[in-house]
């Protein structure tokens, strides 16, 4: 997984800190053995694959990817679970006739949760 700072970038970092007089900074060491401790746990597995013109190509887990984003408080509210039908443009997956009448709706998004908190199931019967 790629690392927002580089080695260098945490040193300067912490060459900043203690500049400005910040108390009980860890290392450098301390610093990328957390980051790698958090990514083995949390992170999403990396898989490399021979093309069959000799690249090499590198991927992560998509399953791993939607949870996080799910997970993701900033993402999950624009995530978008239900088919959106416009007239003109497409510019989303969600916009379309295809995810709408093609996919069971169970699958796409099996529950919907209202503002108030109740929870409507894709099938059930609904009062209203």
């Amino acid at each position: 997984p790629r690392s927002l700072f580089s080695q260098k970038e945490m040193t300067a970092v912490k060459w900043v800190l203690e500049k400005l007089g910040v108390q009980d900074i860890p290392s450098v060491d301390k610093m990328r053995s957390v980051r790698d401790d958090i990514t083995l746990l949390l992170g999403a597995q990396t898989q490399t694959e021979d093309g069959k013109c000799g690249n090499i190509f590198s991927f992560n887990d998509i399953e791993t990817i939607i949870q996080h984003e799910w997970a993701n408080p900033l993402v999950r509210p624009r995530v978008r679970t239900y088919p959106v039908h416009r007239s003109r443009r497409r510019e989303n997956a969600c916009d379309g006739d295809k995810w709408a009448d093609e996919i069971d709706a169970a699958l796409a998004a099996p529950m919907a949760r209202s503002s108030d908190g109740q929870d409507y199931f894709v099938g059930e019967v609904a009062v209203v």
